[in-house]
């Protein structure tokens, strides 16, 4: 059976990247009117410690996800074998290589089931004491039943990660968008439903949980034609134990790097509540998250294109891979650079016209951080395509940077620098070696 051409298969997938990212973004701010009228100022706190719980928890993924992706795109385009560092060129036998796609499947797998279980087993105990300790005024009966129905969305969703790079992997980019389409839009639609009904907390933690579910099933059609191609295809444990093996070197390396990213990019929201004061830190923290739903719409074509990059790598194409980047680069920053500067003039105004209590930053620190996160988006998009290659060098660079942004921005802010300081001080170490560093690095790659 013919599919559709190759550009519209290639449209579709950045569309449906829009719409995830869309609702990404947006489920959350969709569900916030509903959270603060229909449930009290209690709940509505203990809502967002879940919340934040559940970003830690993701945290436990260190960096498997997008390694994953990667050997199983490279195996797909016909990859001998997994290398700890680079990538195998493509086999005698032309085609994927099916054997080495079961071989990470079943690993993926195992790893994610094993980190689910340890992950509910700590919500489900140390957890539940932290969340009762919390809920005082409240029934601890019921605000126990919501954590235990949050804590198991959160491991069924840490369990289900493998989804999205086996997708992803076999070339079904718009498919993977879909599984977060349906996955966040079914939570949003089902929370705001069961807020209106008078659900509660509770309500709102099945919702979560459903949302997952939910997902999970969308998936299974979505990956029949994958596990079909699979069938009959068996991986023994030591096979699995050596792919884990060679997963790991780069794993550790992108779980360290994301945590020096969440340093330099989160760090200095708490560092704003803590030290300038909690309406600024709003202020900061809405303005960043609208950059960043900029950035990832930005990103999208490299996104959608990183199996063909990754094959591209094998095939020993770098012209190919060149001719591929250079106009979704120009994209990214011609999309941020619009983006932003839509935000800088109609983004106060547009919160004023909704009576919004919190107001983006004043112009010229929105300004700076416009341009800073400009930089940021750049530079971590020539990261993407240096990892194409299957190596991350930028782990002790982005530790660095991470330590030196919290420690120089904590300076800032005790000098009584304000935002505008603690903004300057993240462009400051960034321009010092990260800015210029990736993308020289992946234009001498191109190049060659």
């Amino acid at each position: 059976m013919i599919g559709p051409p190759a550009a519209l298969r290639r449209h579709g997938a950045v569309s449906a990247g829009l719409l995830a990212q869309v609702l990404q973004y947006g489920s959350a701010l969709a569900l916030l009117p509903f959270i603060v009228t229909r449930l009290s100022e209690a709940q509505v706190a203990l809502w967002y410690i879940f919340v934040t719980i559940q970003g830690l928890v993701l945290l436990a993924d260190f960096g498997f996800q997008p390694t994953i992706g990667r050997a199983i795109a490279s195996a797909y385009a016909g990859a001998s074998e997994l290398q700890r560092e680079g990538l195998a060129q493509a086999g005698e036998v032309s085609g994927a290589n099916l054997p080495l796609v079961q071989r990470i499947v079943l690993t993926a797998r195992r790893l994610y089931l094993a980190l689910a279980a340890a992950v509910l087993l700590l919500l489900a105990t140390l957890g539940t004491l932290y969340v009762s300790g919390l809920a005082q005024g409240e029934d601890f009966e019921r605000i126990r039943i919501a954590w235990l129905l949050f804590a198991l969305g959160t491991a069924a969703n840490l369990y289900f990660l493998w989804v999205v790079p086996l997708l992803l992997g076999s070339g079904r980019v718009a498919q993977s968008y879909l599984f977060t389409i349906v996955n966040r839009g079914g939570f949003a639609l089902i929370g705001i439903a069961v807020l209106l009904a008078g659900g509660g907390l509770v309500a709102l933690a099945a919702a979560n949980l459903a949302g997952v579910l939910i997902a999970r099933g969308a998936a299974s059609a979505m990956l029949r034609p994958v596990f079909h191609s699979l069938a009959g295809i068996t991986a023994t444990r030591e096979e699995a134990r050596t792919v884990l093996l060679a997963l790991w070197p780069n794993t550790w390396r992108l779980g360290l790097v994301a945590l020096g990213a969440f340093a330099i990019n989160r760090s200095n929201v708490l560092i704003v509540s803590s030290l300038v004061s909690l309406s600024a830190a709003a202020s900061y923290a809405i303005t960043l998250q609208l950059f960043g739903a900029v950035a990832a719409v930005a990103q999208l074509p490299t996104q959608a294109s990183l199996p063909r990059m990754v094959a591209r790598r094998v095939q020993g194409d770098i012209a190919g891979l060149r001719r591929m980047f250079l106009p979704r680069q120009a994209f990214l920053l011609a999309t941020f650079v619009a983006g932003a500067g839509l935000l800088l003039l109609l983004g106060r105004p547009l919160l004023d016209l909704v009576g919004s209590t919190v107001q983006l930053l004043d112009p010229a620190p929105m300004a700076a951080l416009a341009v800073i996160l400009l930089l940021e988006a750049n530079h971590s998009n020539c990261a993407i395509v240096i990892t194409t290659g299957n190596r991350v060098p930028f782990v002790w660079p982005g530790l660095a940077s991470g330590v030196a942004v919290v420690a120089l921005a904590i300076g800032v802010a005790h000098h009584e620098g304000g935002v505008m300081g603690i903004i300057l001080a993240q462009g400051l170490v960034q321009i010092l070696y990260n800015n210029w560093k990736w993308p020289l690095m992946l234009w001498k790659e191109l190049r060659s």
